[in-house]
């Protein structure tokens, strides 16, 4: 069985993971996190959730990012979760609405491991690891669309002053306020 050991460094905000076998490093990760007064560990590695690994429960939690709709953040937790059920780390029939809104939590399995919360960290970290692909993507598209506006190509802008205005623009005839019926006429007569 494998000694596991966990550091935290509070000072980097960030959560330090080696699992040894022997001397021998089998597993190293970091997750961006902080460990609270009470032992609860809140994982902000995520774009869309914040997740609250909560050692005395054996729960663990989540909540949306303020910027994040509802759905965006059921969907995270739903992929968190089933990633977590097919690693047998939770128990997906526990999985329940929790007291804030759009949180959820979801009970971790009891064990006869020595540290099945340090081993579902370990799970947290390969899940966000598979969901960081969308997020890059996300990133590289808002840098384009930005790219797009701010410094736009020949073919997207014209110079100052390049653009010929016509006349009349619009619909709505100047002058003539009093009825719709009046438009249409004036439009049907109109070259």
């Amino acid at each position: 069985m494998p000694n596991i050991n966990i550091k935290f460094v509070p000072s980097k905000k960030k959560v330090f993971i080696k699992v040894f076998d022997g001397e021998k490093t089998v597993v190293k990760f970091s997750l961006k996190a902080k460990k609270t007064l009470d032992g609860n560990i809140f994982v902000y590695s995520h774009k869309d959730i914040d997740i609250v690994v909560r050692p005395e429960l054996s729960k663990i939690t989540t909540f949306k990012k303020d910027e994040v709709t509802s759905n965006i953040a059921y969907g995270a937790a739903n992929r968190l979760f089933n990633f977590l059920a097919e690693k047998g780390v939770v128990s997906i029939e526990s999985v329940q609405g929790g007291n804030v809104a759009d949180s959820f939590e979801v009970l971790i399995l009891k064990s006869e491991l020595k540290a099945p919360i340090k081993l579902a960290l370990l799970s947290i970290s390969k899940w966000i690891e598979t969901e960081r692909p969308y997020f890059e993507y996300a990133e590289e598209y808002e840098e384009l669309i930005d790219q797009r506006f701010t410094e736009p190509g020949a073919e997207e802008s014209t110079e100052l002053g390049d653009v010929p205005h016509d006349s009349q623009k619009g619909s709505i005839v100047p002058g003539y306020y009093r009825s719709p019926y009046w438009m249409s006429y004036i439009l049907e007569n109109k070259e």
